[in-house]
């Protein structure tokens, strides 16, 4: 009895104590909050300070604010930085108010703790120079404009401006000699491109105005080693017709991280005199939405030559380019072009190891899962009959004029909306998009074999399912019939969209002499809907049996197509000669379950020392017990 009433007693006041740390704040910081709550049109009638730390966009640690993200709802609301004295706080987030730029300096002093300052349309017009202890400043929507000096926002590493309400606005580069100062990431809004000698920036986007000149652009070619260059015009009374820099096909990174760029244009016409060779380039991801076409006024697709191990990601959508080929494009990880123009059947091709539109496993991260996607050919002409290949691609087929028979690949899997997201909008003889479930086409998978291997370290297995119509990333269980194991394998790694997947295993010993006594294992294919369909397969053939794994193979990863006769190390277009494809990547290492892990988030602090109290609560409650 006197157990059950110290554990009574102890519950008692670890609940007390946890929510009274965790919920109420000293009544100082509550009396200002509140004032900023009214300032900006907030109903404060039944704030407490223990609840007001329940509002969205209220952060607490045990008794303090340390985050203020709020909405305004009144109108013409005048900001004064006396309002804002939060030692504790390091993030602050407004918009649509009346401020004064001094407000950006003050808070340096008045919340020493502040790290992040984002204010969007808040009439600022520029950056006082001083001593700031915060590095990351958000502006959107303001109203900067004449000349500015990169000087004035160096003080923060990363430093935004984008969508400037005002269209007349100049970045001049004010230094002398090279600074020890780093933008890591730069956004301005601005009518020219700023010169960057002597500075030193890793990521820059520039949001254009529309005073911007058209052509070449002036001191592009004195950009610094980036690893990120974004243009955007899309909010443009006139889109832009720049001229896109030749210098990019040697460009080269340098010592900055992992020796990645990355292109990105929206809402720009771009013109070049010629097809680019980015063999020679360090562009790692390059993208174009909304124009791209020779100075001959010709739209072929705009890239002759690259280094697939480096660019990863292609993307010329919405540009009007009206031809393109295949074979390039089944060399390159991610391919997306679709609204464009292109009208052509899809060639029939044979997929070699060396073509990464087919892998499965990211070619940059060993053992992950692709998460881009390998052929985006939506809104565009294409006609005919979708060919076999495209089946081992994770593609995007929707929007075109395809005719003939929807390939099993899909109709076995009309089940999942995204299956059928991505092939609406076509011709098909079986399949219409308005068709009704009940007359669905009929369709065909089947598991065709199964092996062993051994993993990669000690006491790994990797057991492969081989068939067809299997799907992209599908639902497949592994159990066996009459279980004397009682072994259950889930969450299978893809290595050939459709035709062959494989569990990564751990496993002791004793539970794989156990496995190697089971007769009839059985392979369960579940769609999105929970549907299933088995598949039972004999466990009795030597060379099928875990005894008689085969040794490891890199293969079983990185070529589960066949080896490409012709392997070259760049990609280069070509239409006269056919295409090639090919899945790899490395292997993914798992434990075999029946759950799905997830991250552990990190302990917030007030639960934190709320553990601390409560043991020591117990302890002084276990004493007196003893």
């Amino acid at each position: 009895m006197r157990i059950l009433n110290f554990i009574y007693l102890f519950t008692f006041l670890s609940l007390t104590l946890c929510l009274t740390q965790a919920q109420t704040i000293v009544q100082s910081q509550f009396e200002d909050l509140v004032a900023v709550f009214n300032l900006l049109g907030h109903n404060t009638s039944k704030l407490t300070p223990s609840s007001i730390c329940l509002e969205r966009g209220i952060s607490c640690n045990i008794d303090v604010i340390t985050g203020i993200q709020l909405e305004t709802i009144s109108e013409n609301v005048v900001i004064q930085s006396n309002l804002f004295i939060f030692p504790n706080i390091t993030q602050l987030k407004l918009s649509n108010i009346i401020m004064e730029n001094q407000f950006l300096l003050d808070m340096s002093t008045n919340c020493p703790s502040i790290n992040v300052i984002t204010c969007v349309n808040c009439t600022i017009s520029q950056v006082p120079y001083g001593n700031y202890k915060y590095g990351t400043l958000y502006l959107p929507e303001n109203q900067f404009e004449g000349t500015h000096y990169l000087s004035e926002i160096l003080p923060f590493p990363i430093f935004h401006n984008p969508l400037n309400k005002k269209q007349n606005i100049n970045w001049i580069n004010n230094f002398t000699q090279p600074t020890d100062r780093t933008f890591a990431e730069l956004t301005l809004t601005t009518s020219s491109f700023p010169d960057f000698t002597y500075l030193r920036v890793f990521s820059f986007t520039i949001y254009l105005t529309d005073s911007f000149p058209n052509g070449v652009i002036t001191n592009i070619e004195k950009i610094p080693k980036l690893t990120a260059l974004n243009f955007y015009g899309d909010l443009l009374q006139q889109k832009k017709n720049l001229t896109f820099p030749l210098s990019f096909e040697n460009y080269k990174v340098g010592s900055f991280p992992n020796n990645k760029f990355d292109f990105k244009s929206s809402g720009v016409n771009w013109h070049i005199a010629r097809k680019l060779d980015l063999s020679k380039s360090e562009i790692t991801s390059f993208s174009i939405d909304a124009g791209f076409e020779l100075q001959d006024g010709s739209k072929p697709y705009p890239i002759v030559k690259t280094n697939p191990s480096l660019l990863k990601s292609i993307t010329v959508k919405n540009s009007n380019i009206n031809t393109v080929d295949f074979g390039f494009l089944t060399k390159i990880f991610s391919n997306d072009i679709s609204g464009n123009q292109i009208s052509m059947a899809i060639p029939n091709i044979t997929l070699y190891n060396t073509d990464r539109i087919a892998w499965s496993i990211d070619q940059d991260v060993p053992g992950k899962q692709r998460q881009l996607i390998g052929l985006n050919i939506s809104h565009n002409n294409f006609y005919g009959e979708v060919p076999q290949w495209v089946c081992n691609v994770d593609a995007d087929i929707s929007y075109n004029n395809f005719t003939g028979i929807l390939p099993d690949c899909y109709a076995c899997y009309l089940n999942d909306q995204k299956v059928r997201d991505r092939i609406q909008g076509n011709n098909f003889q079986n399949y219409q998009d308005d068709l009704p479930e009940s007359f669905w086409p009929s369709c065909y998978a089947y598991v065709r074999s199964f092996f062993w291997s051994k993993g990669k370290t000690l006491n790994s297995y990797m057991l492969h399912i081989q068939g067809q119509t299997l799907g992209i990333n599908s639902n497949i269980t592994v159990d066996f019939e009459n279980s004397t194991s009682g072994a259950v394998f889930k969450n299978p790694i893809m290595l050939k969209a459709n035709e062959w997947y494989y569990f990564d295993l751990i496993m002791e010993p004793s539970m794989v002499a156990k496995i190697a006594q089971e007769n009839l294992i059985r392979v369960s294919l579940n769609d999105v809907y929970g549907h299933s369909t088995s598949f039972y397969l004999f466990d009795g053939i030597p060379s099928e049996n875990i005894t008689y794994a085969r040794d490891y193979s890199q293969l079983y990863a990185q070529t589960p197509f066949p080896q490409d006769p012709n392997p070259d190390t760049s990609s280069e277009s070509n239409p006269t000669t056919s295409s090639t494809g090919g899945n790899g990547g490395s292997t993914s290492t798992s434990t075999a379950s029946t759950t799905d892990s997830g991250t552990t988030p990190e302990p917030n602090s007030a639960i934190l020392i709320c553990s601390i109290d409560t043991l020591m609560i117990f302890l002084g409650i276990l004493i007196v017990s003893l």
